[in-house]
């Protein structure tokens, strides 16, 4: 009886796996990403939103970096950088803002 129930389970199963095998490139090492590392996906910023991703970094990263050696000089380059994106020269904003971030020691994230 199970013979007759187990041959067909078998043969589908069989069947059913070739086109899913193939799919994966023929690897079995090629397993989905596993819920607890999700997949990095990295996507280029228009300046606009450059600019303001930067921006954000620095406001946050400058309430504890205060105290900074040249943390004047990085407010200053800060208030020019948000200056030059609000007037659409984004690529000149970001740069000044990168700049600011640099000087009170945080590597910018864009």
């Amino acid at each position: 009886m199970y013979g007759k129930l187990l041959i067909p389970s078998l043969l589908s199963a069989a069947l059913l796996a070739g086109p899913a095998f193939a799919a994966t490139g023929g690897s079995a090492k090629t397993a989905p990403t596993s819920p607890t590392k999700p997949a990095i996906h990295y996507v280029a910023l228009n300046p606009t939103q450059k600019c303001s991703v930067l921006e954000k970094q620095f406001d946050t990263a400058f309430k504890t970096h205060e105290k900074a050696a040249k943390a004047a000089d990085a407010k200053v380059l800060r208030a020019e950088g948000g200056a030059l994106c609000a007037s659409g020269k984004q690529a000149d904003g970001a740069r000044k803002l990168e700049q600011a971030l640099q000087e009170i020691g945080v590597a910018p994230q864009s």
